[in-house]
């Protein structure tokens, strides 16, 4: 069994690992390469989000490498300070990216409204992680003749399988984010196809990070379960 968590976990680092090194590869190659479109990230985020008549929406620098986001309560598009001014491809992709997730709200997407619900649940509960897990061991610990303690342990494995939820509910809102975003860069007319296959590859990368968050998420919850299995 000691083999098998040590086995889990370093297969959790690896898969991590694999997908920052890609989408690091990725990031940084385009970076470098310049579009033909002589659009800054931050001017093509404001172009997107006006051609859909998203005029309410602020374009922000904000700091940090890779921070950028889209905060709807706030309607704000925060790009990161080395792509706000950048005319690369990997710049433009992540602000469409972005502009991505504005028109996912203007148009009533599902899945986004699921992972708006889950997300603030998650956070709650995962205080509880912890405080569940002990309480159940201890009550397991005293009590020979009641059950209860075990309904404190599976309450902390349900915690752990919320984090699941959250990155498998996000898989499609991320995936579908650059879908859009790959609709409105083929729409202008103004990339080559070379400069188009870049933003591909750069968001797919980006993507494949979505995909680890959940495998190593349920490599950790089956860890998880594992280990309070093995207690019993």
């Amino acid at each position: 069994m000691l083999f098998i968590f040590i086995g889990m976990g370093i297969l959790a680092i690896l898969i991590t690992v694999i997908a920052e090194i890609r989408v690091k590869s990725a990031y940084n190659k385009y970076l470098k390469i310049d579009t033909s479109s002589e659009l800054t990230a931050s001017q093509f985020a404001r172009r997107l989000l006006d051609e859909n008549g998203l005029h309410d929406i602020q374009v922000a620098r904000i700091p940090g490498e890779l921070t950028d986001n889209y905060y709807h309560k706030a309607k704000t598009l925060s790009i990161s300070e080395r792509m706000y001014d950048s005319k690369s491809i990997a710049a433009l992709a992540v602000a469409a990216h972005e502009a991505g997730h504005a028109l996912q709200y203007q148009a009533g997407y599902f899945p986004i409204k699921i992972r708006n619900i889950v997300i603030p649940v998650t956070n709650f509960a995962s205080g509880l992680l912890l405080p569940l897990l002990i309480i159940g061991i201890i009550l397991t610990a005293v009590s020979t003749t009641t059950n209860i303690g075990e309904w404190f342990i599976y309450g902390s494995i349900g915690v752990m399988a919320l984090s699941v939820l959250v990155n498998l509910v996000t898989l499609p809102v991320e995936f579908d984010a650059s879908r859009r975003a790959m609709k409105a860069l083929s729409a202008t007319n103004t990339f080559t196809e070379e400069e188009l296959s870049g933003a591909r590859s750069m968001l797919t990368a980006a993507a494949l990070t979505y995909v680890a968050a959940l495998a190593v998420s349920i490599i950790y919850l089956l860890r998880f379960i594992l280990i309070v299995r093995s207690n019993e």
